[in-house]
């Protein structure tokens, strides 16, 4: 999972480091997946959710809309490393974001960060689930709402699996265990921000 990880993290910016305005999302979604299939002959699947400027549900088949200077590119998903998922998420704005874009994101990253540092053996993921999404609306998006801020992952074709890090979960963390931690966030005015990775 680490080099299928690794992988899709040098896939997407090398994509990112090729994309102009104007490339459409059915381009970005073919040469991404150019990119990762390219690295290795065990790379045998790449997805990406991809969300584009103001398309803010995640899609895995692009339309031919063209980017513009502004959007917000959402990253979501990964390369297949020998039958193990990756699934993480990376933002980029194409040119320079808005101010309530930035905002919103280093809300997702209170979130996130918050995650992050209450994540331990015997801790509960109900608890973490609740402390960060308190942490997401403190700090800028006051009705922030999630069914679950992270989930387990490994060779389960669809990328989420139980346990989940959910309100209801009666599941503690353990040694061993590999998760993904997401915070997305879906505007119809601003697009996806997403605050995520595997651990």
């Amino acid at each position: 999972m680490k080099e299928g990880a690794r992988v899709s993290e040098t896939a997407i910016f090398q994509v990112m480091e090729e994309f102009r305005p104007g490339m459409t999302q059915a381009e970005y979604l073919n040469l991404f997946s150019r990119k990762c299939f390219e690295q290795s002959v065990n790379v045998i699947d790449a997805i990406d959710m991809n969300a584009f400027g103001t398309h803010f549900s995640p899609v895995v088949m692009g339309c031919d809309t063209p980017s513009k200077e502004g959007d917000i590119i959402r990253f979501d998903g990964g390369a297949t490393y020998l039958s193990y998922l990756t699934d993480f998420a990376r933002v980029f704005c194409l040119g320079k974001p808005s101010q309530r874009a930035k905002d919103v994101y280093a809300a997702e990253c209170a979130g996130y960060d918050t995650a992050m540092s209450l994540i331990k053996p015997g801790v509960s993921m109900s608890y973490v689930f609740e402390q960060a999404q308190e942490a997401v609306r403190k700090n800028g998006i006051p009705n922030y709402l999630r069914g679950f801020v992270g989930h387990s992952i490994g060779c389960n074709k669809f990328a989420e699996e139980w346990p989940y890090v959910s309100p209801g979960s009666r599941e503690v963390f353990q040694p061993g265990m590999v998760l993904s931690i997401e915070l997305p966030y879906y505007n119809p005015n601003l697009g996806d921000l997403t605050s995520r990775t595997q651990l």
